[in-house]
């Protein structure tokens, strides 16, 4: 069940929803942390996890989450620990699967009250370290990079 609209910003978050399946809800990094996109209603309409990426330009973002979910709408699924080559040119990307919900009242704010307390799947898009290729839990990524990336959930087992 949706949540009521109480003020406008609720009412154009729904709209948007509404008008395209799901929304992309952008967050600019600063001093306190990296910048993030995350989506709304892709579980809703699809029974499929939910995405958030951390530490990519917002229009990556945005593309990356976009992607995902038009690919989701049209039948496809994705596995944690998979690698794909087809998210980001020239690089990888593999998901974790986020089930820690402290963490995800936190970063998806706009979904959580979308879904209004109720549990919902969400994968988190991990990419690599662009100059050695490594995923985070691999040796030969650069440690501060994780400033860029947190990572919400434990490393997969690699596919």
């Amino acid at each position: 069940m949706r949540p009521p609209a109480g003020d406008d910003h609720e009412r154009n978050f729904l709209e948007i929803v509404d008008r395209h399946g799901w929304h992309v809800m952008l967050v600019y990094g600063d001093d306190t942390g990296p910048g993030f996109a995350y989506s709304t209603g892709i579980y809703e309409r699809t029974g499929r996890p939910e995405l958030i990426v951390f530490g990519l330009k917002p229009k990556v973002s945005h593309f990356v989450v976009n992607d995902y979910a038009e690919r989701t709408i049209k039948g496809e699924s994705f596995e944690v620990g998979r690698r794909y080559e087809d998210f980001l040119e020239g690089s990888l990307l593999t998901f974790l699967s986020v089930t820690d919900r402290a963490v995800l009242s936190e970063y998806t704010t706009w979904t959580s009250w979308y879904y209004q307390g109720s549990n919902y799947p969400i994968f988190q898009g991990v990419w690599p370290d662009k100059k050695t290729g490594a995923f985070p839990w691999e040796p030969g990524f650069a440690q501060d990079l994780l400033e860029r990336q947190p990572l919400l959930a434990p490393s997969p087992s690699v596919h």
